[in-house]
């Protein structure tokens, strides 16, 4: 039998002389006064001046594989001019630079050095080098070479001033059942033992103050991988929804990990369940879809306030790259909610079989991850509600002998509005384009009702009794 060792490691903190609590002194910037944002994405090209802008309003970025190089001639040199561009806007933003730990991207200037190294790459029984999709190689880790190799080109780039960290991606690779069936049992081990050791001597030799962020938590590894979470601050998360036991197994995670004091990017791509023709489009500068796609943010949105703690951020997305040719149809766009007041959490999340609740200062959160639908009701105390004659009112009518609920927006933009009952869930929801909107209530239950209206400059609500 063979001894794996598990690398504790121990994060820098410092102690706050003004409240006496210990605190990361790395971390990044965090709020709940609104939605925490994270931000992951990748362009080949030099980011425009307006998208340098939108991204310096984040306080957590990772530059990914391929940044630049298209313009600058390899990642190295795209992160760090992007990096670079976006400090001179925001010194407060924290950039993390992308590396993975198995699969081989030949996109970096570090890669001409490979050729003097022996073996870098791992190769299955026939002895095929591209095992990940068939296209890439994957390091082997168990080669020391190749291991100093990988970490000296870490450690250089951690050592620029606009680079606050490491994005440490494939890490999954590594701990999970995926190489086995690739390269055998014995093999993974002796891949695993050098990752242990490649993680100590990142420790060992990059600056402590630099953030260390790794592709890790997932609802089918070991103790979801939360055994080798320590080596870091914090973990970023994909593949977080699934049934209703995968989705619980990555809120425990989540949750254990966040309340622990580790970052926690958690992100969803809205692509895993919509179809690739959905039609989204902007409103008053803010994201607006059909109602699938409306009820699959709010549901992502309501799984991320279930978990979220002190240094957790949230990442909806439409693929990573931002190139032209992706396509992406929310890049540089923003959905109305990051703008709602949010407010401390009253406590974690309350949980009652496959249904969780969660209370905030100025929201109310639940979600049933069986169903996979979620409700997040907004505290209209918290809301601007001042009226002037430029601004927005909201008239919520019940007109009972016609079965039809009458909003009436007088001074108003365009708008989306959501009809909540009692208990949070979401109705209906819409876009009122007009003065006056009817809307058919046949189907509703006898009830109390609350209309809300959200436009760029107001988020308004009214209670309706439908009797």
């Amino acid at each position: 039998m063979r001894f794996i060792p598990i690398l504790i490691l121990t994060v820098l903190v410092f102690m706050n002389d003004t409240n006496g609590y210990a605190q990361a002194a790395n971390y990044p910037e965090f709020s709940w006064e609104k939605v925490p944002l994270y931000l992951f994405m990748r362009k080949a090209d030099a980011y425009s001046q307006d998208e340098l802008r939108f991204i310096s309003t984040f306080p957590i970025v990772t530059v990914a594989l391929t940044t630049g190089m298209n313009s600058y001639g390899s990642t190295e040199k795209g992160s760090l001019e992007a990096a670079k561009a976006v400090k001179e806007l925001n010194q407060n933003t924290k950039i993390l630079y992308y590396k993975n730990t198995m699969v081989h991207y030949a996109f970096y200037d570090a890669d001409a050095d490979l050729d003097s190294i022996n073996e870098p790459f791992l190769r299955d029984s026939t002895g095929d080098t591209n095992l990940h999709l068939g296209l890439r190689p994957l390091y082997d880790l168990s080669n020391a070479s190749l291991r100093r190799w990988w970490v000296d080109q870490v450690v250089d780039m951690s050592t620029h001033p606009e680079i606050d960290g490491i994005f440490f991606d494939g890490v999954g690779k590594v701990i999970s059942s995926y190489l086995p069936p690739k390269v055998g049992e014995e093999k993974q081990l002796d891949v695993l033992e050098g990752y242990n050791a490649l993680v100590e001597d990142c420790e060992n030799r990059m600056d402590p103050s630099k953030i260390k962020l790794a592709n890790l938590i997932r609802a089918n590894f070991q103790n979801q991988g939360l055994d080798y979470l320590d080596a870091y601050d914090g973990s970023y998360i994909e593949h977080f929804r699934g049934d209703a036991i995968w989705t619980a197994n990555s809120i425990r995670a989540a949750q254990t990990a966040a309340r622990d004091g580790k970052i926690i990017c958690m992100t969803f791509d809205m692509g895993d369940e919509l179809p690739d023709g959905l039609e989204v489009w902007e409103k008053d500068g803010y994201i607006v879809g059909n109602d699938a796609f409306q009820d699959q943010f709010q549901y992502c949105l309501a799984l991320f306030l279930i978990c979220a703690e002190e240094y957790s951020y949230f990442y909806f997305h439409d693929g990573y790259g931002v190139n032209q040719f992706d396509n992406n149809r929310i890049w540089m766009k923003r959905f109305a909610e990051y703008d709602m007041p949010l407010g401390k959490p009253a406590g974690p999340a309350e949980q009652e079989g496959f249904v969780y609740k969660r209370e905030f200062e100025h929201a109310s959160v639940l979600v049933d991850i069986e169903t996979k639908t979620a409700s997040i009701t907004w505290d209209s105390t918290s809301l601007n509600t001042k009226k002037t004659s430029s601004d927005l009112l909201l008239e919520a009518c019940y007109k009972r002998g016609a079965n039809q609920l009458e909003i009436r927006m007088i001074r108003a933009r365009k708008a989306t509005y959501s009809i909540t009952n009692i208990g949070g869930s979401t109705i209906r929801s819409g876009h009122l384009e007009n003065e006056i909107t009817l809307i058919d209530t046949c189907d509703f239950v006898p009830g109390i009702y609350f209309v809300n209206v959200f436009s760029k400059e107001h988020r308004l609500t009214q209670k309706v009794v439908i009797n």
